[in-house]
């Protein structure tokens, strides 16, 4: 990791980070940097969108019954 990255969400707000990295897996066992805005780790983000989307490919893609 960058050393400049900052290591708290306090110091990364005063530095104007969108990141910041303290070194601690996240609930998931995720060690990776973690959003200013919402301390989420980015790792966990990135899953959730990529479910998120994938169930709206699924939705979108299934055939609709016409009544």
């Amino acid at each position: 990791m960058n050393p400049d990255t900052p290591r708290t969400a306090a110091e990364a707000r005063e530095q104007g980070s969108k990141y910041f990295f303290t070194g601690k897996p996240c609930k998931y066992g995720h060690t990776a940097k973690r959003y200013t805005s919402n301390r989420c780790c980015t790792v966990c983000s990135e899953e959730r969108g990529m479910s998120l989307h994938e169930i709206k490919l699924l939705i979108m893609t299934k055939p609709h019954k016409h009544v």
